[in-house]
């Protein structure tokens, strides 16, 4: 089975997803030490044996979108330097990603949404989870 780290391992989506992974078979992985934060580089520098690691979910994100309007630049910060970190990481150790993006769309302008629903963003929150988005297309294409 693949070896599987997980960032935002104790949030409401990462917690289930470590479970079923486990559940699977696979050796699951995720930080130690809550106290570091996905946007500073420590974060990765305490991961013993990260050439071990076959794939990376990335869920460590900040998403109270009402917060997002009083402090749009932690938004900012967190959501999308540490996605930039995250990607810097994966390249380095050759691991697969898996982005987990949510409310990029906005008001629907018709449903359902598919892939080619124009991408509108409505609050800070969904402004970072975009810029995150892009990050990850950016490196797919050159890295």
């Amino acid at each position: 089975m693949e070896s599987i780290f997980i960032t935002g391992s104790r949030g409401d989506i990462g917690s289930r997803l470590k479970t079923g992974l486990i559940s699977l078979g696979h050796n699951v992985r995720e930080s130690e030490n809550e106290t570091l934060r996905i946007e500073n580089k420590d974060y990765f520098d305490a991961i013993d044996n990260p050439e071990s690691i076959d794939v990376l979910y990335h869920l460590a994100a900040i998403s109270f979108v009402p917060l997002s309007w009083e402090n749009p630049s932690d938004f900012i910060k967190i959501n999308v330097l540490g996605t930039s970190n995250v990607l810097d990481f994966c390249n380095t150790y050759n691991i697969k990603l898996v982005y987990i993006s949510s409310y990029a769309y906005g008001i629907p302008q018709y449903l359902p949404i598919d892939e080619n629903h124009p991408v509108l963003s409505v609050n800070p929150y969904a402004l970072s989870k975009n810029m995150g988005e892009q990050l990850c297309e950016f490196y797919g294409k050159n890295f």
